[in-house]
């Protein structure tokens, strides 16, 4: 069963925070098999992010690096300046319109 990865957090400036995410991002997936992800901004603030990580396979290592101190040392270093809120949900189902 695919896992989602819903994570919000805040950042100090998304154009500077989006390079670095997208580097991060692809490392988290090569190692947590994720396939996809969606990231989105608040309408009325860019700085306040949700970014969905799309059919993770494995949910423990994606666990472990959200707890490691050294990608939270990389989280912080491309901007986010919030702790993050995590969530991991179980996608039972996904519809296209």
């Amino acid at each position: 069963m695919a896992t989602d990865i819903i994570v919000k957090h805040r950042v100090t400036d998304f154009d500077s925070f989006k390079p670095g995410f997208e580097e991060l991002v692809r490392v988290f997936a090569g190692e947590t098999g994720a396939a996809g992800h969606h990231v989105h901004c608040d309408v009325e603030d860019r700085n306040n992010v949700v970014v969905t990580v799309r059919g993770v396979a494995d949910a423990s290592r994606a666990r472990e690096l959200f707890a490691s101190p050294d990608f939270q040392e990389k989280m912080g270093a491309i901007g986010v300046c919030s702790a993050p809120d995590i969530t991991f949900l179980n996608r039972v189902e996904e519809l296209t319109y």
